[in-house]
């Protein structure tokens, strides 16, 4: 998990890669919820 963070995050904007990153989450905690 980390892993990916650290990839997103040396990778491209990480403004935008941290979006996508609190959009992907935010997402599975909702299927989970459900």
């Amino acid at each position: 998990m980390f892993i990916i963070v650290i990839v997103f995050r040396t990778s491209g904007s990480i403004l935008h890669n941290e979006l996508v990153f609190l959009k992907s989450y935010f997402s599975c905690k909702h299927t989970r919820q459900i």
